[in-house]
């Protein structure tokens, strides 16, 4: 039976993604999402850390800020480490493939229904040359 590993999370960024390069050139960006569950009288909050790497790692540092409103595409993974009293520890995270913005952007200035631009589609970004281009979209 084969393995499936998905995760696809929308929700806020819940601090500012930071970049860093490691000294072979691979850039890795790091953050951290909120997801709100709504059942009845309760509400549940899943917070989840997350990892990009490469192109999307620097385009999601430049692009995306704290509190935005963001869907995530990617896989789920175990982070083990020994601490430094050692003790051995363990959490789960997000590895990104890819992100959509969702919403409109909250740092665009307000302009006249006349005079804005029609909307565009919403289109993923992801490493994968194989994926479509906005030309290749029909819509």
């Amino acid at each position: 039976m084969p393995n499936y590993n998905k995760l696809i999370m929308i929700g806020h960024l819940t601090k500012e993604p930071t970049l860093k390069v490691l000294p072979s050139g691979t850039s890795i960006c790091e953050g951290g999402i909120a997801v709100n569950h709504t059942y009845g009288e309760k509400k549940e909050v899943c917070f989840l850390d997350w990892v990009s790497f490469g192109k999307s790692a620097e385009l999601m540092q430049t692009h995306l800020t704290k509190g935005q409103p963001v869907l995530l595409e990617g896989r789920l993974a175990l982070d083990s480490w020994t601490s430094q009293d050692g003790q051995k520890r363990s959490k789960h995270k997000m590895v990104v493939d890819r992100f959509t913005f969702v919403g409109g952007n909250p740092n665009a200035q307000q302009q006249p229904a006349q005079s804005a631009p029609p909307a565009q589609p919403q289109i993923p970004f992801s490493d994968d040359p194989a994926a479509p281009t906005g030309d290749q979209i029909p819509f």
